[in-house]
């Protein structure tokens, strides 16, 4: 399936990325090491948004930890995708939205 997905690798220093899929291929489009300790107990706000013009924004407790441009895959968001490579996780809520 093409598209983006947001990879979060607790045993590689906590690395958080957004990835695009296509053809049967994966490039990383945005990394970035300790982004936080999810595993802290608490509950986190995480907000993703990608424009038409295929810059996106990942915000976790309003705080920007990634930002990239990429307009490789041209459709707009249609699902939701969140990787885990390491440790469980309780996701309480999701929500995903349109500004179109």
């Amino acid at each position: 399936m093409s598209g983006y997905r947001l990879v979060f690798d607790q045993n590689a220093n906590d690395r958080l990325a957004i990835v695009a899929r296509s053809g049967g291929k994966t490039v990383s489009v945005a990394q970035r090491d300790g982004v936080t300790a999810f595993g802290d107990g608490r509950n986190h706000k995480m907000i993703w948004t990608r424009g038409k013009d295929g810059k996106m924004t990942v915000t976790i407790d309003g705080r920007l930890v990634l930002k990239a441009q990429d307009a490789s895959i041209a459709s707009s968001f249609n699902g939701f995708s969140f990787v885990s490579l390491a440790g469980g996780w309780n996701i309480r809520s999701i929500s995903t939205a349109s500004a179109e």
